[in-house]
């Protein structure tokens, strides 16, 4: 442990060392002058560079600048605002203990200094300095820690936002998103594709729990979801096909893992639609003569029961139709609040004629102003 002494009498720093010598302490600084006390410590160093010093003992008299004078420029660098002081006093005014005390000084050794005391007030400051050191290195050790976790984390909310499909625009459908996870990492997903001969498959889940593990497991769904939507198309199929791998996956974990989901396939040329519901917020569809329908038939969530029993729907369309579908992240879970929120937006876009683009904008600025509790999901299909 390094120790400084400040005193301006030569004499009595060479007792104080002795002192300390024979108690074991052999890495000691001196200085006789506040200036010397500046060079020593670089307090006048824009750069927060510290000496390595464990415990500052000084006299309360020095040349130019007090003790106490003397602790507060020490304490105003940052390097310095919590290492031991003990300053040395004759002094017995309550009032000038006090203004130390709220100057810095941790401690007092009366003047004329005692051996016994003395040493018992350094070692006290010391282990105190000791304790300060751990807990830096701690804290230093737990930030690093929580670097690399945040560092991980951002490289896979890249990873997980990079997997989202780009919006399709074209003459017969127009299809965009929006995405806004309540943690680094969100348990919704989404994807869309051409299947084929005009037809377009759309997916929307969202797993139970959010962050971390629920992540990962949307993020394994979706791995799947290409090649089955592609290859199976039916809604039914693909529903059961999920939860079986669901099943599979998670077979042996003690904790209930699953997720509610929304399938549509759209054909355009046929001008039809057909969706499985899997526990989800119903999806709401607006036809060209303003009614509305809710697209909520289908089976359980995702991942409960091995046999599930799935029912589609199928209907026609014709004319501009809008469908949006969403998460219960949007009404903050309300999933009964939401659908009839999203179904006015709907109305009031066809009478302002809004484009696609601006009604999600309008939806989300509304909805998801505050900090999100849940992730958030929102998907607006145009169809001409």
């Amino acid at each position: 442990m390094r120790l400084l002494l400040v005193d301006e009498s030569w004499i009595k720093l060479r007792s104080l060392e002795t002192m300390l010598r024979k108690a074991g302490y052999h890495d000691l600084l001196f200085a006789q002058n506040p200036s010397s006390v500046c060079e020593l410590l670089k307090l006048d160093e824009q750069a927060q560079v510290a000496a390595r010093i464990d415990l500052i003992i000084l006299d309360y008299t020095l040349p130019h600048m007090n003790g106490i004078e003397m602790c507060r420029r020490i304490r105003s660098h940052a390097c310095y605002r919590e290492i031991p002081i003990i300053m040395m006093t004759g002094m017995r005014d309550e009032s000038v203990l006090q203004e130390a005390f709220e100057a810095g000084v941790t401690d007092f050794v009366r003047k004329p200094v005692r051996k016994v005391e003395f040493l018992a007030r350094v070692r006290a400051a010391l282990r105190l300095q000791e304790n300060i050191n751990k807990h830096y290195k701690a804290r230093e050790k737990l930030e690093k820690m929580v670097s690399e976790h945040e560092y991980q984390l951002a490289l896979a909310k890249k990873v997980q936002m990079s997997v989202l499909n780009e919006p399709i625009e074209q003459e017969q459908i127009a299809i965009q998103a929006r995405y806004v996870p309540s943690e680094h990492l969100s348990g919704d997903m989404y994807c869309w594709y051409e299947i084929g001969n005009g037809c377009y498959g759309i997916m929307l889940i969202d797993v139970v729990g959010h962050g971390v593990s629920a992540s990962l497991v949307s993020m394994s769904v979706r791995a799947l979801l290409r090649g089955l939507i592609t290859r199976v198309t039916d809604p039914v199929h693909v529903m059961q096909e999920l939860n079986r791998h669901m099943l599979h996956i998670f077979k042996d974990n003690d904790i209930s893992i699953y997720f509610t989901a929304l399938y549509v396939v759209i054909d355009v040329q046929a001008r039809k639609i057909e969706y499985v519901n899997a526990g989800h917020p119903p999806g709401i569809v607006r036809g060209s003569k303003g009614e509305m329908r809710y697209l909520s038939t289908g089976c359980l969530p995702i991942g409960l029961l091995p046999d599930i029993q799935v029912e589609k729907e199928v209907f026609s369309y014709e004319g501009e139709t809008l469908i949006a579908m969403f998460s219960d992240g949007l009404a903050n879970g309300n999933t009964v609040l939401a659908p009839d929120r999203i179904a006015s937006f709907m109305i009031q876009r066809s009478k302002a004629g809004q484009s696609l683009d601006c009604w999600l904008n309008e939806i989300m600025q509304t909805h998801a102003t505050e900090e999100a509790k849940d992730d958030i999901c929102l998907i607006g299909i145009h169809l001409r």
